[in-house]
């Protein structure tokens, strides 16, 4: 897989999303879209193996990943923890599979396609390893992701989490 790939990146003087699709290397399956406040704001998407996964970074410092519960979205349930959070880390919002702007093109919900799109993340964005913050389904997809591959998660907070899922 060729990871060279040219990151387009287009601002704004007023918010307005503008998606920019890409496939101009080998990578097809990526594209970004970016949208500049005042504060560094950029929202985006990957592609993991069968769905488009939509995240926002902000911030700087340590990863920390903020993943939302079942019906939730990076609007919902973190839209207004994320300023005081970017203060102090390098925060990725994810909308997970079938929720927000997230697809789920196989209409199912399964914890093996929530974990594998958690890793397309990190793949996609070079993360070694993150802290986890999840609710309620998010803190058991990063449970998940901890178990599997334990290196990959600094530190894990569930916020009610059942182990039902």
């Amino acid at each position: 897989m060729n990871l060279r790939c040219t990151k387009y990146k287009i601002h704004f003087a007023r918010a307005t999303p503008l998606y920019l699709f890409h496939h101009s290397c080998n990578m097809p399956w990526r594209w970004r879209a970016v949208l500049h406040i005042n504060k560094h704001f950029e929202m985006s998407y990957i592609r993991s193996k069968t769905a488009t996964i939509y995240y926002e970074e902000h911030g700087a410092g340590e990863t920390l990943i903020l993943l939302p519960g079942l019906l939730g979205t990076i609007e919902s349930h973190w839209r207004r923890f994320i300023p005081s959070l970017a203060e102090h880390f390098h925060v990725i919002a994810v909308d997970l599979r079938g929720h927000g702007k997230t697809d789920n093109p196989s209409h199912e919900l399964r914890l093996h396609h929530l974990v594998g799109d958690l890793f397309a993340l990190y793949e996609s964005l070079d993360i070694d390893t993150a802290r986890i913050c999840g609710y309620s389904l998010g803190g058991y997809v990063g449970l998940a992701v901890g178990v599997q591959n334990p290196g990959t998660v600094d530190s894990l907070l569930m916020h009610g989490t059942k182990f039902y899922w």
